[in-house]
């Protein structure tokens, strides 16, 4: 399997500089990404971790449900479905966590983009993509299709450790240099 690549440099964040209780999601508002799951799972890290926030970006029929489904909650001072986004390189900046509850993927760009920005993620560990970005523990955590409570747990694990969170950030920095354009092109070089 040869990756899809990073197509520019990306410029260090400190950690200090990121919010520590900010979850992302860039994802089209769409079935096979599953939203309803993602706002099940991030109802229990509000429980535990009131100030939490979860923003989502993305386009699609879907985003009126999940507003919906958010109100229905109770949970729209902590979860937000935004439109998509331009500026993408601030969201991943200031935010401490990415997560994909994606039942379907290809290649998910989100996780690609999210570690290249030193962002760390939780994902299902689904067919295909995300294992091959995420080392499990150490810069983000590969979860069971669908297991919300498991999910759940690991993000507040991160919220409740600050210390892991910024050494999962910088192993993601670490982990995406595997997929600069140099580097891929090499195995295409090689391939062919």
């Amino acid at each position: 399997m040869i990756p899809n690549c990073l197509g520019k440099t990306i410029h260090k964040v400190d950690y200090q500089y990121r919010s520590p209780i900010q979850t992302i999601c860039l994802a089209g508002y769409s079935p096979e990404k599953q939203h309803g799951s993602l706002i099940r799972v991030f109802a229990q890290v509000i429980k535990a971790h009131p100030g939490a926030r979860l923003d989502l970006y993305g386009s699609g029929n879907e985003r009126i449900g999940i507003m919906e489904k958010i109100q229905e909650l109770g949970l729209e001072k902590n979860i937000f479905a935004n439109d998509y986004a331009d500026n993408i390189e601030k969201i991943y900046d200031s935010a401490s966590l990415g997560v994909l509850t994606s039942r379907l993927e290809g290649f998910p760009l989100f996780i690609l983009e999210s570690i290249s920005h030193g962002c760390p993620c939780v994902s299902y560990d689904i067919d295909y993509g995300p294992s091959d970005m995420i080392e499990d523990d150490i810069n983000g955590f590969l979860i069971e299709l669908n297991n919300e409570e498991e999910m759940a747990q690991k993000i507040c694990s991160l919220v409740d450790d600050p210390k892991k969170m910024a050494a999962m950030s910088e192993a993601s920095y670490k982990k995406a240099e595997q997929f600069q354009a140099d580097v891929v092109s090499r195995s295409w070089h090689d391939l062919f």
